[in-house]
């Protein structure tokens, strides 16, 4: 999971799609984890002064957007 995260946190710094990041993440998992085994994530990017939020859902239970005011 260590080298996971690490993939992960290099690959953002580097600017790369979230698209790019996940096809490269599962392409790293493929070679290095047994078949019987599974990772899932969820990967979001927030650009705040644009309002803008875009997700990559990688086998994870679908999200929540839950407002300021608590509603769903």
């Amino acid at each position: 999971m260590s080298s996971f995260h690490s993939r992960v946190q290099a690959y953002i710094e580097a600017g790369l799609a979230l698209t790019e990041i996940t096809t490269r993440l599962g392409d790293y998992l493929h070679a290095q984890i047994e078949s019987t085994r599974t990772v899932t994530f969820f990967l979001t990017r927030f650009e705040p002064t644009a309002g803008e939020l875009e997700y990559v859902n990688a086998g994870h239970n679908p999200p929540l957007l839950v407002g300021r005011d608590g509603k769903i």
